[in-house]
């Protein structure tokens, strides 16, 4: 099995700095870029950078492979930024816009082919002879890199060791004990990049020992500790949702609770550039489980414009604030999650209005959309003299969505009794044995030494006297954090002469003892749940609180009343009438 070195789309920034005093002597800007990772004639490797534009190679980079002259900067690879430095040439190459599951690979790799080594014939070089670099047309010759194989990392892993054991030697003989680390790729090793800890040692570790012991071994910390996505993780359904995405359509995608949407949403996001890609979700939990904020701070409409404005009001107001028109039109990608609690009403509002801002009359402006979620969960929001519209009931649906998914494999639960039962609630059937097994949950003891189950109800006020009570029962000295929040108007002016610090005081934290079942939605809770469903008054909201919990042990629900079981039927009509891809 091999890994391909991915090329990179992205946007490119291109520094050259004098060698006398290090100052700014070039600098080249490319918004349209391919970089790739190649090998001259003489074996050293060579970063190459493309113009997509014009078409044209505008760059190439030579790394001798006799010297160390690169370092990186991997802070920002979440982003999709990072930054190479060579330090021969004085050279700062910038890179940002880029998919961040590419980039992390790529500079895996780039630190594995790139290093102080040369593996032609699979054993050390020394200094290349001086003449043949002379004559070498190191310019003109350049060929692509070729995948990291597993006979690679095997000779590499042979080198070092050998390496290791000519320092252990050379140590003896200078009468000095202590072995020298080997040399690693000088990578800039910032403070905030935390150690990874070490894996638990029980029976089954060795492996992941060995493993990790060889990359140690072969590539520097920072770089080592990027998050990489391994698509092979993905299943065949969710394989065809990401091809549909990566290819530009416009898809929702759907399934039962715990089926790995979120899942597939982190590797969506991972593949995607993130300038012009905007992930969002109908609620603020939602949002943060992705990385995202909620979709009303990405439009700037509020969920009250869809019922007091018009599309054209809305977007005049919108065209007062620069920042959030060139966030529209910046925009190529829009991912919302959980679409359930979406109103149809505002989903109709927010594509006319993207239409205006964007000047353009195709679906969402010309937009992407990557809709995810499932209806047959918490519907939208609303007053309780307004008609709950979903989504789809929109006349914008249609329009905007051309291709549907299904994702029907149950990751978050492996006992198939559990599944079944879950299935069944989701489409609102509750017969006898279904009922006898949810009430036996009762009995379940669910305390543990460390952590207590989380309460889940369907009321707030509930919620709260919960959280209240649990505070109040520990028994410990009592702090107050005070927020210090002030009214300061919208557009503030200061002047960077007068050096003043910009302040708030704040705490993030909420209780969470229990929890409504409205903010669960999306979550795996793992330490056990309790559940209270008297007082159930939303569709979905029984089968949300269930699905929450991974096995039906971990399961406490008290007050259980089948009529509690409540299913939309314009949502259970929606699933019945669609035709997936």
């Amino acid at each position: 099995m091999s890994v391909q070195i991915p090329k990179l789309l992205c946007a490119v920034t291109i520094e050259t700095y004098c060698r006398r005093d290090n100052s700014l002597s070039n600098r080249c800007v490319i918004s349209e870029a391919m970089v790739t990772l190649g090998r001259n004639a003489l074996k050293d490797c060579v970063i190459r950078v493309d113009d997509r534009k014009s078409g044209r190679s505008v760059h190439q980079f030579v790394l001798m492979h006799t010297k160390l002259n690169y370092k990186l900067n991997t802070r920002f690879v979440l982003d999709g930024k990072s930054s190479i430095t060579l330090t021969d040439p004085n050279v700062c190459i910038f890179i940002s816009n880029c998919p961040s599951n590419q980039l992390s690979l790529f500079l895996k790799c780039f630190v594995f082919k790139c290093d102080y080594y040369k593996r032609s014939t699979g054993e050390w070089s020394g200094v290349q002879d001086m003449r043949q670099r002379l004559v070498a047309d190191k310019h003109t010759m350049f060929d692509e890199m070729s995948p990291l194989s597993a006979k690679d990392i095997d000779r590499n892993v042979a080198i070092k060791r050998r390496l290791n054991a000519q320092n252990m030697a050379l140590n003896a003989l200078n009468g000095n004990g202590v072995q020298e680390s080997p040399k690693s790729s000088k990578c800039l090793h910032k403070k905030s990049l935390k150690k990874r800890k070490l894996i638990e040692r029980d029976e089954n570790c060795e492996q992941s020992v060995r493993k990790r012991q060889t990359m140690e071994a072969l590539i520097p910390s920072p770089v080592r500790q990027m998050r990489l996505l391994n698509e092979n993780r993905l299943t065949g359904e969710q394989r065809r949702v990401m091809s549909a995405v990566v290819s530009g359509r416009s898809v929702f995608f759907t399934g039962s609770a715990g089926t790995g949407k979120s899942y597939l949403l982190r590797f969506i996001i991972a593949r995607l550039p993130p300038d012009t890609t905007y992930v969002t979700a109908s609620t603020g939990i939602a949002a943060s489980h992705i990385g995202g904020m909620t979709l009303h701070m990405f439009t700037g409409l509020t969920p009250d414009q869809s019922r007091d404005a018009s599309a054209e009001e809305c977007a005049l107001k919108l065209m007062s604030n620069a920042c959030k028109v060139n966030k529209w039109r910046k925009c190529k990608c829009l991912i919302i999650d959980e679409i359930s609690m979406v109103c149809g009403k505002y989903f109709q509002l927010v594509d006319s209005v993207a239409k205006i801002v964007r000047n353009c009359d195709q679906p969402f402006g010309g937009i992407q959309l990557v809709v995810c979620g499932d209806f047959l969960q918490l519907p939208p929001i609303t007053r309780r003299d307004e008609e709950k519209v979903f989504a789809f009931q929109s006349t914008s649906w249609d329009q905007c969505i051309g291709h549907s998914f299904q994702l029907s494999h149950v990751k978050r639960q492996s006992d198939h009794t559990f599944i079944r039962l879950l299935q069944n609630i989701r489409i609102g059937n509750c017969d006898h044995l279904m009922t006898t097994q949810i009430l036996d949950t009762l009995n379940n003891d669910l305390k543990c030494k460390d952590l207590c189950p989380t309460r889940l109800y369907t009321h707030r006020n509930d919620v709260d006297l919960i959280n209240s009570r649990q505070l109040s029962a520990i028994d410990s000295k009592c702090v107050v954090f005070t927020a210090e929040d002030i009214i300061k108007p919208e557009n503030w002016v200061i002047r960077v002469s007068n050096q003043k610090y910009v302040m708030r005081r704040h705490l993030p934290l909420q209780l969470s003892w229990a929890l409504s079942i409205h903010k669960s939605q999306g979550m795996t809770i793992d330490n056990g749940v309790e559940i209270s469903l008297a007082r159930v008054f939303e569709c979905g909201q029984t089968y949300v609180a269930l699905s929450r919990c991974k096995t039906l042990s971990n399961l406490r629900i008290i007050d259980f009343n089948p009529k509690s079981v409540i299913v939309d039927s314009n949502a259970l009509q929606f699933y019945n009438n669609l035709k997936f891809n």
